[in-house]
């Protein structure tokens, strides 16, 4: 009886501290997309010729995308794990971005971006937030703090490495890198 009881008690610690860490890296390394949307891609639309409009559907349409992925998100939870949910958001994202670098009609960012970006952060914050909450009982609040501090820490971060990027290799390289930047988080999974 008391095995059984103390294989359900909650850490509040320990291990429980690597994973802040790593649900903080892995928003460091995703979180920061629609902060940097404008900076990243607005040169490449205004060179199609495409106007405000399609940035903003662009971007509408992966918030929407986001926010409705909630409709299954708790059931996808219970059936693959937080973990394995966690990782196909990432991987979403970065297949999501991968596509948007060789993107040459505004449709191409409408899917790269709109759904495969915003269904990855769709996934990513549920399952990664739920994790914490496995790992934590009084100490809740103070690791979910930690782990927003890697968003934190990527958007004011990522926009300059964004910019030193699209200076100096363009816009191609740049989306791919981001793409590749956007995987650090499945190391850790």
């Amino acid at each position: 009886m008391e095995a059984a009881q103390m294989s359900t008690t909650v850490p509040d610690g320990g291990r429980g501290w690597v994973i802040v860490a790593a649900v903080a890296l892995i928003n460091m390394t995703n979180q920061y997309i629609h902060s940097v949307f404008g900076l990243l891609f607005a040169a490449k639309l205004k060179s199609m010729q495409e106007h405000t409009f399609t940035a903003a559907l662009i971007l509408n349409l992966s918030s929407l995308t986001l926010n409705f992925s909630g409709l299954f998100i708790g059931p996808a939870i219970k059936s693959f794990k937080q973990r394995n949910v966690a990782a196909a958001g990432i991987f979403f994202v970065s297949f999501g971005l991968f596509l948007c670098a060789f993107a040459t009609e505004s449709w191409h960012f409408i899917v790269g971006y709109s759904v495969f970006v915003g269904l990855g952060l769709g996934l990513i914050t549920p399952s990664t937030f739920m994790s914490i909450n496995s790992y934590f009982s009084t100490k809740r609040g103070r690791a979910v703090g930690l782990a927003l501090a890697g968003s934190g820490v990527g958007q004011v971060t990522v926009p300059h490495v964004v910019r030193l990027l699209l200076e100096y290799y363009g816009f191609q390289v740049t989306v791919l890198a981001m793409s590749l930047f956007s995987l650090i988080g499945v190391s850790l999974l």
